[in-house]
């Protein structure tokens, strides 16, 4: 049980901190184009779909490493761990920190849990293929 808890935890926190990375990144790069009058609602449509794609992206990450710290039951903990992202979405969603427009966060909702398991199947896969 413990070990389940830690897989999670750590899967969890290396996806946080790939989405925090990113988030970074993209708000560095795209400072100057936001700013005031000069802001395009088509560029910041545009940037919150590659934002999503890499938020997708780290949740098959944080799956994947989910999968990697347990011996077995690899998707069922990197469903688990969708489980907690959903969970800790929502309770963003409802302060609207991050600002992104709703399609975002129907989107995530609904994609986050099955990214996670394709982490979870991907290393699962990859351990029977090893085997062979």
């Amino acid at each position: 049980m413990g070990r389940s808890i830690l897989a999670v935890t750590i899967g969890y926190i290396v996806s946080v901190l790939l989405v925090m990375t990113t988030f970074l990144l993209v708000g560095q790069v795209t400072q100057s184009l936001l700013v005031g009058d000069t802001a395009n609602p088509e560029l910041i449509e545009n940037i919150s779909i590659v934002v999503q794609f890499f938020s997708l992206f780290y949740a098959i990450a944080g799956g994947y490493t989910t999968a990697r710290l347990v011996k077995d039951k690899k998707v069922q903990h990197a469903v688990a761990l969708g489980i907690v992202m959903i969970s800790i979405a929502i309770l963003s969603i409802l302060s609207n920190e991050a600002g992104l427009p709703p399609w975002w966060h129907i989107v995530f909702l609904a994609l986050v849990i099955p990214a996670s398991a394709l982490g979870g199947l991907l290393n699962a896969r990859g351990k029977t293929k090893r085997k062979r």
